[in-house]
């Protein structure tokens, strides 16, 4: 089962943390920006997908692969995953 992942940032002198909770049988992916929990529509159960949303006034992407692995970019750059 793929577990949560996490990300910290500093965009704009301010700290950003993002983390992705994957998708299960029964429940939808979500991605919490801040303090603020979204839910991943487009999340597949087996397969690729990509979400776009605003970090700090930059432009970021989850890229969710197979296996439920994601990836945060922020303004074309990938950021490590915190540990």
């Amino acid at each position: 089962m793929a577990k949560k992942q996490k990300w910290s940032t500093e965009l704009g002198g301010e700290v950003h943390t993002v983390e992705y909770t994957p998708r299960t049988l029964f429940s939808k992916a979500k991605i919490k920006i801040d303090e603020n929990t979204y839910p991943l529509y487009s999340a597949k159960l087996f397969g690729e997908s990509q979400d776009a949303f605003r970090l700090g006034g930059e432009m970021a992407i989850i890229s969710i692969g197979k296996g439920k692995k994601a990836k945060l970019i922020v303004d074309g750059e990938e950021i490590a995953e915190s540990k």
